[in-house]
């Protein structure tokens, strides 16, 4: 709820498809993280905040 001001007003400045896939990239990141890298309580935290950035 919080990305969405921000990613609407950088979509008048920048192409659409580019905010959409920089946010597809980094949910696919935050899920492939999550499942590969996290191995405790502080890692996963912290690869669920970036998907929460999303």
């Amino acid at each position: 709820m919080l990305m969405v001001p921000l990613a609407t007003a950088l979509t008048d400045r920048v192409d659409a498809k580019k905010v959409y896939l920089v946010g597809g990239l980094l949910a696919t990141c935050g899920l492939l993280g999550m499942g590969i890298l996290a191995y405790n309580f502080w890692t996963a935290l912290i690869l669920w905040r970036l998907m929460g950035l999303v």
